[in-house]
């Protein structure tokens, strides 16, 4: 009977061993195995076995959480922002927005680019330490920026909010007087209330020109080329988003000045500054070389006052009238005369 048995058992595990059906390869390699050791039977659970499987199974996810841990664990720091339309509440958003970082030799060592969300906001991650200048540059609004960002390693530097104002722009044409043609590479600039330029552009081959990025202001417009009398606007006020279209230019042929001031009139050469109104405007403030010589053109044609001043002597004033393309050399004007008269 035993025997019987022992030889039913060799048989079931022969007939096991042999399965290699993957469908029963559990059952029949972990859930039990008959042998027969020194005559007597042992049979194995699958505990051990099973127990072996969980444990490789541990240690595997434990690796796998430390290395996405890793992986996910801040390399350097944060910045966040806002960025809103001019009045400072509505939001804009798809702004693309430069993070830059100046190494050593102050050239650029990173450049960073996101864009903002919806609601106008903004997250740089994983910034490198050290400070940033942030780059805001859309279509439709004036670009802006700001500098010295500090980024610490693994902290949040906050609140870098930009508030965007829409762009006014400038368009119109330069001709030449007399012939109506288009006068190519005309310089055409935009000065603020301080009579400061604060943009320029050239004009094309059809004399056109277009001024953008312009923030709101008052401005005078001038239109300026070598040769030809320079124009300026009146003060024009520019609103925020405003186009002011149409602003055209026509240019005639300056005229010019060239002579030389000496001290009395003993023919001695003087350094001077030479300030030239025309038609009670101030044009230009030259200054002579030390032989005493001066040169003044793209004079607009009218009244011009010349008024000469150096060091230690009283101004003297002389007036003259120039017309259009009209070239006046060998011009001498004085200081420290007897009295002040016109020259």
């Amino acid at each position: 009977m035993f025997s019987r048995d022992r030889s039913s058992a060799q048989r079931s595990t022969k007939f096991h061993s042999r399965n290699t059906d993957p469908g029963n390869f559990f059952t029949s390699n972990l859930i039990f195995k008959i042998t027969n050791t020194k005559g007597g039977f042992v049979m194995k659970s699958f505990y051990s076995r099973l127990m072996g499987i969980v444990m490789f199974s541990f240690i595997a996810t434990f690796i796998c959480m430390q290395s996405a841990t890793a992986m996910a664990a801040p390399t350097g720091g944060m910045i966040t922002g806002k960025v809103t339309k001019s009045d400072g509440v509505t939001p804009i958003g798809g702004v693309k927005i430069m993070a830059v970082r100046m190494g050593s030799d102050e050239s650029v060592s990173h450049a960073h680019f996101v864009r903002t969300s919806e609601n106008g906001k903004f997250v740089f991650q994983n910034l490198p330490t050290g400070n940033y200048s942030l780059v805001i540059h859309s279509d439709g609004y004036v670009s802006t920026d700001k500098s010295d960002i500090s980024v610490a390693y693994n902290k949040v530097t906050k609140n870098v909010n930009f508030i965007l104002v829409e762009e006014a722009l400038i368009t119109g044409k330069v001709i030449e007087s007399t012939s109506g043609e288009p006068i190519e590479n005309v310089t055409v600039s935009i000065d603020g209330p301080d009579k400061i330029p604060v943009a320029n552009t050239t004009t094309d081959s059809l004399g056109r020109y277009r001024l953008d990025q312009i923030i709101p202001n008052t401005y005078w417009i001038r239109a300026v080329k070598d040769g030809y009398a320079m124009e300026v606007t009146l003060p024009t006020q520019l609103d925020e988003g405003q186009a002011l279209n149409g602003i055209n230019f026509s240019l005639c042929k300056g005229a010019e000045v060239n002579g030389s001031v000496y001290l009395g009139k003993n023919n001695e050469p003087v350094e001077a500054y030479i300030y030239a109104f025309i038609n009670n405007q101030l044009f230009t403030i030259e200054k002579t070389n030390p032989s005493g010589m001066f040169s003044i053109n793209n004079l607009p044609a009218g009244r011009l006052d010349l008024v000469v001043y150096t060091e230690n002597y009283p101004a003297f004033i002389n007036k003259l009238d120039v017309s259009a393309g009209e070239v006046i050399n060998d011009k001498v004007l004085y200081v420290q005369c007897d009295e002040t008269e016109e020259q």
